[in-house]
């Protein structure tokens, strides 16, 4: 992966009068892209199963633990490298939590609703941190429930400015 573009380096976000960190930017949009794939072919791949931890056999459990990395990738990349560039495009000065930031975000209209985001999070921090049990099976039915969230980020890519 190539070395990320600083502000400074040329890449000045300034709002509605110069393009948006195109490197930055189109490199977390490929990465998110390939990582939507595999996610949604795990997704396909696990429709019809029911997760319980407990009972899996060794290549069911593989197919969920390939869905939960896949769903954490996926989550990260959207959160921390695109969401995080686009919000930082439309006010260079933000800092802030990733609380804040899926607020300014669901400001923008990139997200529909910061909670929903917040639990994908939270999910994804679970999961990949817990290794059995009810909590865990609860988990991975909801993260099924939430990837279409995940998946929908695609469109996001038609709007972003100067990022074709």
């Amino acid at each position: 992966m190539a070395p990320l573009m600083r502000y400074d380096e040329g890449a000045s976000p300034c709002p509605g009068t110069c393009p948006m960190p195109q490197p930055l930017l189109r490199e977390s949009q490929q990465w998110l892209d390939r990582a939507l794939v595999h996610l949604a072919y795990s997704q396909r791949k696990l429709a019809d199963s029911v997760p319980r931890v407990a009972e899996m056999d060794e290549e069911t459990l593989e197919a969920w633990e390939g869905f939960v990395a896949r769903f954490a990738r996926a989550s990260d990349l959207f959160l921390q490298k695109y969401l995080r560039t686009r919000v930082l495009y439309d006010d260079p000065a933000f800092r802030g939590s990733l609380r804040d930031l899926l607020h300014a975000a669901e400001k923008a209209g990139y997200i529909a609703d910061a909670e929903t985001w917040l639990q994908i999070r939270e999910l994804r921090n679970l999961a990949v941190h817990e290794y059995g049990g009810e909590a865990i099976d609860a988990a991975l039915a909801q993260m099924m429930r939430l990837t279409p969230h995940l998946l929908a980020t695609r469109r996001l890519f038609d709007d972003a400015p100067d990022a074709r």
